[in-house]
This record gives structure tokens, C-alpha cells and sequence, in this order.
């Protein structure tokens, strides 16, 4: 999964930086809401951490500008924060934040981040779960090992043994024409 930090902040950089990577993946960091705009226009991105304040603007502007953009409807938002209150809890909520979280305690800086990271994890393999997958290999001993290991994973595969006929498939059964 992709993921996007802001942040000015170089240390907390470096910290998200780290425990992204503990996880096996490599976050894009930046420090300002153009350069995480531009990013997210040009990148497929799963989850977005973003500080409550940037060098231009605040982590709950940024994050009205995503919920307003067509891909940023589903995306995770975490907003970073320093020290909580009802106000930002309440503003957070509104406009689109998906979790909060107190950077300062590494602890639950820690589980939460990987708590959202599961969770995004598991809604994306579902979705693969609920897709249906067109298959095409002509190797007897391949097709089934694949179509097994698919099986397991719980994703539906409709195997050919040519691009032909799995297009004559698809151009059948295809909902969007």
C-alpha cells in the first residue's frame, strides 16, 4: 500500500519514516499540502498521515481537499496531532478525518498506525475477494497450482488456455457494454 505522510517537522519525518518501513512499506513524505496534493493526483494512495499543522496550510484544510477530490473519498486519513481537545476532535471528524493520533506517544503512535495499516490492508484484499479474475495459461501444471493458491486467498478465477477465448468471455459477460 502507498502511503503519504506530511509533516514539517524533519524528526517526525524520520520517526514516520521508520515505522512505516519497520511495516515493509516506504512512505512518501512530504512537508506541505501542494507537494501531497500533487502526490496523491499521480499516485495510487492507500493511507494519508498528516500533522495538524504544515508549512501552508492545517492537516484538517488538506484533508477537506482530499474528501473532495474523487479518489479521496475512501482514503484513510490519520491526523497527527501534538496535544488533544474536544475542538479538534469535533473539526476532525467533520471534515473527513479517519483516526486521531498523539504523535508524541511513540507507544500508541506505534499500535495505531499499524492497527489502520491492517485494517486498510484487509479492506483492499477484500476487494480483490469480491473481484473476478480472467485467467489465461496454457501450462496444465501451472493453471491448477495457480487456481488452487487463488482459491485458498478466496478469489474467484475463471481460467482459458488462450487470449481468444477468455476475450470472448469477457466481451459476453462484460456488465459495462
Amino acid at each position: 500500500m502507498n502511503v503519504l505522510v506530511l509533516e514539517s517537522s524533519k524528526l517526525y519525518q524520520k520517526i514516520f519514516s521508520d515505522l512505516f518501513v519497520s511495516l515493509g512499506h516506504f512512505p512518501r513524505i512530504v512537508d506541505n499540502s501542494k507537494d501531497g496534493l500533487k502526490i496523491f493526483r499521480h499516485e495510487d494512495i492507500g493511507m494519508i498521515c498528516v500533522a495538524m499543522n504544515l508549512v501552508d496550510t492545517t492537516g484538517l484544510e488538506f484533508t477537506k481537499k482530499i474528501r473532495k477530490k474523487r479518489n479521496g473519498q475512501h482514503a484513510t486519513i490519520v491526523l497527527m496531532i501534538s496535544e488533544q481537545n474536544e475542538t479538534i476532535m469535533k473539526e476532525s471528524m467533520e471534515c473527513g478525518v479517519t483516526e486521531i493520533c498523539n504523535k508524541t506517544n511513540a507507544e500508541e503512535l506505534s499500535h495505531k498506525i499499524t492497527y489502520m495499516m491492517n485494517r486498510q490492508i484487509d479492506k483492499e484484499s477484500k476487494n480483490i475477494r469480491n473481484s473476478q479474475i480472467i485467467y489465461i495459461e496454457d501450462d496444465k501444471y501451472i493453471y491448477k497450482m495457480t487456481l488452487a493458491m487463488l482459491a485458498e486467498m478466496g478469489v474467484n478465477a475463471t481460467h482459458f488456455t488462450s487470449a481468444e477465448e477468455a476475450l470472448d468471455y469477457y466481451i459476453k459477460t462484460d456488465q459495462h457494454h
